[in-house]
């Protein structure tokens, strides 16, 4: 099916020729689903802004896991916002993820708050990530945090890094310990951080490996800014044995000057008795 409403979006001078009596836009919604494969796409269109969903669910069954996506992103003029929520529980034998995303941004600035919590049973593993950057008008500041815990035949990781810049400057300050006992898994981080002026660049590689029963984790994020502007990119991938899920997470944004771009992709596969949830939000 298909909706089309006519609506005014207000976006001042951002067409010249229009000037600051806005724009009159028309909105598209299309809603089309397939009963055969569990299919269903939507999309939006509204002039300059697009997003897509799509997503395919297969049944839920033990030693599977079950995911939630939220994801919402809204962007006045020269500024961009990004929400993002993902949930994953599954029973003993798998693993279970929250992913709570959120970016706001000003005029010539960009914040990023990341959450992401995994808690798990025995043979499992739980992790928690909080990222946090909020900027201020030609700088930008980023803290993460990062922590997991784990049960015997299980790995804990704790991670936390703060960056703080003053204007037109960015600092950063990272602190990662990892330890682990037998039956669990190695953690290896690389984290870089370089600002010029009214710039900052961010570069993070997490990789979790683990033995059977646990569950393999590979975190890269980089952010590469322009003066005036941010842009990110993070890819994390989770492998597990059997009986587990494995979980693909590839988050990109881009930003061009005065104006911001998010492309999100998540994928989640898992072995035999287990469903197959693929979402993807550009």
């Amino acid at each position: 099916m298909r909706y089309d409403l006519h609506c005014y979006l207000c976006i001042g001078n951002l067409m010249s020729t229009r000037g600051a009596a806005g724009y009159k836009g028309r909105l598209f919604a299309t809603l089309s689903c397939d009963k055969r494969n569990s299919e269903c796409s939507l999309r939006f269109e509204a002039g300059i802004i697009t997003h897509v969903l799509n997503n395919r669910a297969g049944n839920s069954s033990p030693n599977q896991g079950s995911t939630s996506l939220k994801f919402t992103s809204q962007g006045s003029l020269n500024q961009g916002s990004t929400s993002l929520k993902s949930t994953s529980q599954g029973s003993p034998n798998q693993g279970s993820t929250s992913l709570d995303s959120t970016r706001q941004g000003s005029p010539n600035q960009g914040s990023t708050s990341l959450k992401s919590t995994s808690q798990g049973s025995p043979n499992q593993g739980s992790t928690s990530l909080k990222f946090t950057s909020q900027g201020s008008p030609n700088q930008g500041s980023t803290s993460l945090k990062f922590t997991s815990q784990g049960s015997p035949n299980q790995g804990s990781t704790s991670l936390k890094s703060t960056s703080q810049g003053s204007p037109n400057q960015g600092s950063t300050s990272l602190k990662f310990t990892s330890q682990g006992s037998p039956n669990q898994g190695s953690t290896s981080l690389k984290f870089t951080s370089q600002g010029s002026p009214n710039q900052g660049s961010t570069s993070l590689k997490s990789t979790s490996q683990g033995s059977p029963n646990q569950g393999s984790t590979s975190l890269k994020s980089t952010s590469q800014g322009s003066p005036n502007q941010g842009s990110t990119s993070l890819d994390s991938t989770s492998q597990r044995s059997p009986n587990h899920g494995s979980t693909s997470l590839k988050s990109t944004s881009q930003e061009s000057p005065n104006q911001g771009s998010t492309s999100l992709k998540y994928t989640i596969q898992g072995s035999p008795n287990q469903g197959f949830t693929r979402l993807k939000c550009r």
